[in-house]
């Protein structure tokens, strides 16, 4: 396998930021969400899935793996995207 495919380890620093930026986003998107017009559960999946998704981002790019590949770069974006708001949809929806 090759050394850039793999995912770099996710360091207690890196975990403790992308909580935190989850805690935040779901803090202050979900009401902005409901007074556009979402209903609770909408809202919380949106500003969850955003909040993941920039926490995530953030994790993966600069704090645990300073990537300087645009093609890698890329694909840990699409990455945090799918499972940001798969697990978001499954954690609101199904959960």
């Amino acid at each position: 396998m090759n050394g850039s495919m793999k995912l770099p380890r996710i360091s207690f620093k890196g975990v403790f930021i992308f909580m935190m930026i989850v805690v935040l986003g779901n803090f202050l998107l979900v009401k902005p969400f409901q007074l556009i017009g979402l209903g609770h559960d909408w809202s919380l999946f949106w500003a969850n899935a955003a909040a993941a998704t920039i926490g995530m981002s953030l994790v993966l790019l600069l704090i645990d793996d300073k990537v300087k590949e645009r093609k890698l770069i890329f694909k840990r974006l699409i990455l945090s995207i799918v499972v940001s708001f798969g697990v978001s949809y499954f954690l609101v929806f199904m959960a």
